[in-house]
């Protein structure tokens, strides 16, 4: 009882997350990247999880095989996904405010943010992952020269859940064996080092892109640009533009401002943030880009809070007035950001899925009009049935596969017509299908609903007369 009354504030708080998570995760419609995981475990053998996958995916293994019990077990797709994301997502919140002796308010501020309660414990994508490893790896921080076996091991798990996330282990792997030559311990440590080189390289070995792999070699995916310099600064550009703040400057000067002052508070343990961060940005810069990424920083500045010393008390100085006013603004964006999870669809799936089942159209030809830059959320639909019903150019050569294989290979219309005059066509462009697909019978259709996706993607589906 006493242990409880000592952690009052902390158990207040993740119950309040909890109660967040559970209720708008009813309202959180899965998107592409999530059915894309779901439907590799459940339409995949152990061996293509472990060996074949990978080259086309990009990702490590693990994700994959946690979710390949519930979807080999047919298990409800929404209840088990959003089940082992927020199961992950919770074990990490709940070691970071019981195992960690830091402020109250910086565990409110971590606990709140926004990355944390949407695209790592909502979106059911393998962020979740990212933070608990992150997490783990901060509790063996402390005694990494003592015990160098857990914290050796925490940074294979870090390996497992994100090819970002392989690069960042190694960064931090790095600046660990710095510090072992420092002290004169490299040695002693030398066949863990090497050990854990190995197990990266293998690593290396399973996500490294297949001949064939859709983007490979797209010229436009390695660009040097205007645009990816701009999106190098994507993180904090994700939050200024909620204030409707774009100006390039203002983001500049923010990006600055914002890790000098992190730098000052991780004090003699800032090259565990910024040169993993170096890394992250020049990654995303020159290889790749997505704004979901920026949920890895936020998860890399959550493991420097975490392993920092905290000496200022906030209370007797101004920064205690600013750390209110980011907590009001954190509570107020949760707020503001829940009520569009419950008005707008995430993902256009679950709506699409409904309208088949509600018109019976379930045992009709249904095609998706997928090319490089058209419907892929439409791939969020197929989960949603025991059979992979949808057809489209990408699983036209293997119909057991009801999730996108980034195989590069030509669009093959004639395959496409093979098929029959489909009963259904799902497209962001009915135009699509007369120019690109060459379907010369659209006339034939007619448009019965349109479906809007909270990232202002049009989804329409189009029945035959």
């Amino acid at each position: 009882m006493n242990a409880i009354k000592e952690k009052k504030f902390e158990c207040i708080l993740f119950i309040s997350y909890l109660a967040y998570v559970i209720t708008f995760s009813f309202y959180h419609e899965p998107w592409r990247d999530e059915a894309q995981a779901w439907l590799i475990a459940k339409c995949d053998s152990l061996y293509e999880i472990l060996f074949v996958t990978p080259h086309y995916e990009g990702h490590p293994s693990l994700w994959y095989l946690i979710l390949f019990p519930f979807a080999k077990l047919g298990m409800n797709y929404e209840v088990s996904l959003k089940f082992v994301n927020i199961a992950i997502s919770s074990i990490a919140v709940l070691l970071i405010l019981f195992r960690f002796d830091i402020p109250k308010i910086v565990k409110f501020l971590i606990v709140t943010n926004r990355s944390v309660l949407c695209q790592i414990s909502l979106v059911c994508r393998p962020y979740c992952l990212v933070l608990l490893a992150f997490v783990i790896l901060a509790l063996n921080f402390p005694e990494r020269r003592e015990k160098p076996i857990p914290f050796f091991i925490s940074i294979m798990f870090l390996c497992m859940t994100h090819m970002i996330c392989l690069m960042l282990a190694g960064i931090i792997s790095f600046i660990y064996m710095l510090e072992t030559i420092k002290d004169k311990t490299f040695k002693k440590k030398l066949k863990l080092f090497i050990l854990l080189f190995l197990y990266a390289v293998i690593i290396l070995l399973q996500i490294f892109p297949a001949s064939d792999q859709q983007f490979a070699n797209d010229p436009e995916i390695n660009r040097f640009g205007t645009q990816k310099i701009y999106l190098f600064f994507n993180f904090i550009n994700y939050a200024l533009t909620s204030l409707h703040i774009e100006n390039i400057i203002a983001i500049l000067v923010a990006y600055f401002l914002i890790n000098i002052s992190l730098c000052k508070l991780f004090k003699e343990n800032g090259k565990y943030y910024i040169f993993p961060l170096l890394g992250f940005s020049l990654f995303y810069t020159l290889i790749y880009i997505q704004y979901h990424l920026s949920s890895i920083v936020v998860s890399l500045v959550i493991f420097n809070l975490l392993i920092s010393k905290y000496e200022v008390n906030t209370q007797k100085t101004g920064l205690y007035i600013v750390i209110m006013i980011m907590a009001v603004w954190y509570l107020c964006v949760d707020i503001y950001m829940g009520r569009y999870e419950k008005l707008y669809d995430y993902g256009a799936g679950r709506a699409i899925a409904s309208y088949i089942k509600e018109n019976n159209l379930e045992d009709k030809v249904i095609f998706v009009d997928y090319y490089p830059d058209g419907c892929t959320d439409c791939y969020s639909l197929n989960p949603y049935f025991n059979e992979n019903n949808i057809i489209d150019n990408l699983n036209m050569d293997n119909r057991n596969k009801g999730y996108m294989i980034w195989r590069d290979t030509a669009l093959d219309i004639k395959k496409i017509h093979e098929i029959g005059s489909p009963d259904v066509f799902i497209t962001e462009d009915i135009e699509n299908l007369k120019t690109v697909f060459n379907f010369d019978n659209i006339d034939e259709y007619t448009k019965e609903k349109e479906i809007e996706t909270i990232r202002g993607e049009v989804y329409y589906i189009y029945v035959k007369e």
